[in-house]
């Protein structure tokens, strides 16, 4: 499953780092999606890259305060969301008990094993050399490109 929410909700993210940084990072995650389903395109992978939406769900009552607040900071910086009430959870996704989520069309799904290897193979045939089960026993860093 591909989602672009990463570990902190963007509202607190914009708390640690700043707006303009939270929401970079936000995009960023959420543009992944894309170049990951052209990424696949360009292979011609067979892992099976599905656009999907996602649905991020309070489970608990005590949850839903903050999930608005989550909602809103999408909103306030563009992010294409949607809130459902559980109710419309529920009737749209068969899911019971819930207290209202945020709805995207930015999700998706693959199978990454497959992808991994898809795209090694494709980047052999161009001449790249892959070295499996070699062990790294040292490692230089430069400033030069």
């Amino acid at each position: 499953m591909l989602q672009y929410e990463i570990d902190v909700p963007l509202y607190e993210l914009t708390g640690m780092i700043g707006k303009d940084g939270a929401e970079k990072s936000y995009w960023a995650c959420f543009d992944s999606i894309d170049n990951l389903q052209k990424v696949h395109n360009q292979v011609k992978s067979e892992a099976g890259f599905k656009k999907k939406k996602s649905l991020y769900f309070a489970a608990l009552k005590k949850d839903v305060s903050w999930l608005k607040k989550e909602f809103e900071a999408r909103k306030a910086a563009k992010f294409p969301v949607k809130w459902l009430e559980a109710d419309e959870i529920e009737k749209h996704y068969q899911l019971k008990n819930t207290y209202g989520g945020i709805l995207s069309d930015q999700g998706g799904s693959i199978d990454a094993f497959r992808l991994a290897h898809d795209t090694l193979k494709f980047n052999h045939k161009k001449g790249l050399q892959i070295f499996d089960k070699t062990e790294i026993i040292k490692t230089e860093y430069s400033k030069k490109e």
